[in-house]
């Protein structure tokens, strides 16, 4: 127990948490210090309490008129315009970090002398809100999750920096736009930050009880994995008489761990490591550690009366702690969830934006199902979106079903058609016949976050609407349950998520002469993703954004839907295409301004036409990826070409000169050289920031690169998804092709070393598109030695590549240093400036 006794009134120790203190110390504290005052095993902490932020705040010396009386005015911004937004979030956050005068309060070091007591190394701040006058509780449930816990080590300036960077979270632009459109003022919110020792774990976890059943997660090692979903988790769920009815033991390969030889400088706190090959396959909780856990959760269900979720740790044995699990979190819920959420803990202070590649798990009978989870054999398919869950099927068939229909459902469908956008985003995961993982139906899934498995083949036809079944997007598997209505509700069992970075945390971003540019087609995190420490939009697909803005007729021969008169060039389609298209684009040039976005004009195939038909739309009968699409296409029917320069001529018209142009699926210089004449006669031209960039994904780019730079090309963009198909003679599409698709072929590698090299020595800059910068991270290091400027990843893959690319970099960098000193100096093309 904590015996602190500060005059100041700053701090608080959980121990002596009272009623009346809730406002001050939040919710979270209070309900984990209620409980240990019950005699609940909860790990020990101190809560520097809401008023000394809010003094903080009141002590700073605001200039600039808006925040004139800051923290006691109302601060209004524009929620709705990203630019002011933005702006006013970056300057709060930079003047609560560098305004030091945290460094001489009183009772820090008072602070400091309780937390060296717990004999820990490291330590954790979390977020503890509370919300007055007229909130709800899941007003306030999510804004605690808004805001990120810190890690620091156990010195005066590390806890200082990290309390600091707690309370910036107020004031992030997501959380401006949630507060303000909550109608929430700042004096209604009190943020106090709760201090707890980081332990050294054997394990961690979450569960959810409402009383009667129990639901958990638990992974080696610490729980900061399991919150971002990337470290796989055993599941275990009950009866309700408390007896486990449900077990799920995946492979477990890496687990975070407090690293003991951190000189908390610039070594990460906490580091994933790998673990022991024959603890791999066990699950993490023994029987009676299962039943201890269940027992607690039960017990803190019915003593407090709510559903409720909690965060546990099973500290390492030792003198200052029993290896039996210990309570890091607790937090009520008002009414049993929709979806119950087991990865919504607020354990941010690795990035949420980080996971394991899909193809790292086994696909061997260890990695399925086990016996008691599953009711019948296990569909394998193509893992194309990461993310597990277990819900209710439903069974799409020809025509497009409602949204109330697929809501909070599992969509089966033979192939994702681009009218079925809509109904895919209130859908919880996605299963397809056909496909593979760089098919539109996958790359959308994975802007969605949804979890997804492409390309089961027939064997989908064994699924019925109305089956509850276990989906995994991480290996690619779906399994009936045994028992149909034993979870009523979807569970997310983890959140998609890509590989973890392993050199630093997310609050210290290396440095990197490679770009490092956003792959987005869906606005749905737009606001989010444009905060991003990123250098632009490298690739927004159009075909993809439009997706669901054109439905297709019920009828198309009676009433040809409206892509298909845009593709038949009638007048008053095309207008309203051109307008609906700027509508779509603007936001995103908007939030990423002055960052350069990279919109890629229309690249419709055959197969994409089936739906939308009509007397006068061209067909081409052949295989769709050789057909009738590309700039092919333009030259055959220019007039949608057209009303796609026009709509980018009215954004930039609108005062975002930050659109750069990429052409498609390019076979010919000729038909660049068409296309860039009706660029020059559009007027975006005129704009000097505007370039026209083609994509290379047709082998034919290879031995006309210096062509095209003499007919004006002023970028390339290498769709790695394309060209590994051509070159190696595979159908992406096609499921029982995939494994042959790999970016990693020789063949391959060849071929980009070549096209990355020459673009070099034109002094063209050369950015990386595709899937396979982040199914084949290993392959980055080759790509910036040859001299790529530039990678664009969708948005879970940001923080692998980053770290990839600084990687690969000090590599560059030690190896020239290493042969200068033998008196052998070279140029390495990934950091030789020229080369930009």
């Amino acid at each position: 127990m904590d015996n602190l006794v500060d005059t100041s009134g700053s701090l608080q120790a959980l121990n002596q948490i009272q009623v009346a203190d809730r406002v001050a110390v939040g919710d979270k504290a209070y309900y984990l210090g209620l409980m240990q005052q019950r005699g609940f095993p909860v790990v020990p902490g101190v809560v520097v309490k809401a008023s000394v932020f809010r003094q903080f705040l009141e002590g700073m010396n605001w200039l600039e008129p808006l925040f004139s009386d800051f923290p006691n005015s109302s601060l209004h911004c524009d929620v709705d315009n990203p630019h002011q937004l933005r702006a006013i979030a970056h300057r709060i956050r930079a003047s609560i970090d560098h305004h030091k005068t945290l460094e001489d309060a009183a009772w820090l070091p008072l602070l400091l002398e309780q937390v060296q007591a717990w004999g820990a190394t490291a330590l954790i701040l979390r977020p503890s809100v509370a919300i007055r006058a007229g909130f709800t509780p899941a007003q306030g449930q999510a804004m605690r999750g808004l805001l990120a816990s810190q890690v620091c080590c156990v010195k005066t300036g590390a806890i200082a920096q990290a309390l600091r960077s707690v309370w910036a979270e107020l004031f992030h632009a997501r959380s401006l736009f949630y507060w303000q459109r909550s109608q929430l003022q700042l004096q209604q919110i009190f943020l106090s930050v709760l201090v707890q020792p980081l332990w050294p774990a054997a394990a961690a976890g979450m569960a959810y009880s409402d009383g009667s059943q129990v639901q958990m997660q638990a992974v080696w090692g610490l729980g900061h994995g399991l919150s971002g979903g990337e470290v796989p988790a055993d599941l275990y769920v009950t009866q309700e008489d408390g007896a486990i009815a449900q077990t799920l033991s995946p492979p477990k390969p890496l687990a975070y761990a407090v690293r003991p030889d951190a000189d908390y400088t610039d070594t990460p706190l906490i580091a994933l490591c790998p673990v022991p090959p024959a603890q791999q396959q066990q699950p993490v909780l023994t029987p009676e550690q299962q039943k201890t856990l269940v027992d607690l959760a039960t017990r803190l269900s019915q003593e407090l009366g709510k559903p409720l979720d909690l965060e546990w740790t099973l500290p390492l044995a030792g003198k200052q702690h029993q290896p039996t699990p210990y309570l890091t979190q607790l937090n009520l819920r008002t009414n049993l969830p929709s979806s119950v959420n087991l990865s919504s803990g607020s354990l941010h202070s690795v990035s949420l934006h980080s996971g394991l590649p899909a193809d790292t798990w086994p696909l061997d009978s260890a990695a399925e199902p086990s016996e008691d989870l599953a009711s019948g054999s296990v569909l394998r398919g193509v893992a194309a979106s990461p993310g597990r869950i277990l819900g209710t099927l439903f069974w799409g068939g020809t025509a497009l079903p409602s949204l109330d229909q697929v809501r909070g459902k599992i969509l089966v469908v033979s192939q994702l058609q681009p009218e079925w956008l809509p109904v895919l985003r209130v859908a919880i995961g996605l299963v397809t016949e056909q496909g593979s993982c760089t098919s539109h139906g996958a790359i959308v899934a994975r802007e969605l976050r949804l979890p997804a498995v492409i390309g089961i083949g027939s064997a989908i036809h064994t699924l019925r609407s109305g089956d509850l079944v276990y989906l995994d997007g991480d290996r690619g598997l779906v399994s009936p349950m045994a028992v149909e209505g034993a979870i009523a509700s979807p569970m997310p069992l983890s959140r998609p998520a890509p590989a973890p970075p392993t050199i630093a945390p997310p609050s210290a971003p290396p440095l990197l002469t490679t770009q490092l540019l956003l792959t987005l087609s869906q606005p749905d995190h737009l606001e989010t993703v444009s905060q991003m420490d990123i250098d632009g939009l490298g690739l927004l697909r159009s075909e993809q954004l439009l997706m669901g803005l054109f439905p297709r007729s019920a009828d198309p021969s009676v009433a040809p839907s409206l892509l298909a008169q845009v593709l038949s060039g009638e007048p008053s389609a095309l207008e309203a295409f051109s307008q609906t298209l700027a509508a779509a684009v603007l936001p995103f040039t908007a939030a990423f301004t002055p960052r350069p976005v990279f919109y890629r004009t229309l690249d419709l195939r055959s197969s994409d036409y089936e739906t939308h038909q009509s007397a006068t739309t061209p067909i081409a009968p052949a295989n769709p990826l050789l057909g009738w699409h590309g700039t092919l296409s333009y030259r055959q029917t220019p007039a949608p070409f057209l009303a796609e320069l026009a709509a980018l001529r009215q954004i930039q018209q609108s005062g975002y000169p930050n659109l750069r142009l990429l052409l498609p699926f390019v076979r010919t210089v000729e038909e660049f050289q068409f296309c860039d004449r009706l660029i020059r006669q559009s007027g975006l031209r005129e704009v000097p920031e505007f370039e026209t960039w083609i994509m290379a994904e047709v082998p034919a780019v290879l031995f006309q690169l210096p062509d095209f730079v003499k007919a004006g090309v002023q970028g390339i963009a290498i769709g790695s998804n394309d060209l590994t198909q051509l070159i190696l003679a595979i159908d992406r599409d096609h499921p029982q092709l995939a494994a042959a698709y790999t970016p990693s072929h020789p063949a391959m590698q060849a071929a980009l070393r070549y096209l990355i090299q020459e673009a070099r020595r034109l002094g063209l800059p050369c950015m990386m598109c595709g899937e396979a910068t982040t199914q084949y991270p290993d392959l980055i290091p080759d790509w910036v030695r040859w001299g790529i400027t530039a990678l664009s990843v969708a948005p879970d893959g940001l923080d692998q590549t980053r770290w990839a690319i600084a990687r690969a970099e000090r590599q560059l960098l030690l190896d020239a240093a290493r042969q200068a000193i033998q008196g052998s100096p070279v140029s390495h093309p990934g950091l030789d400036p020229s080369a930009q």
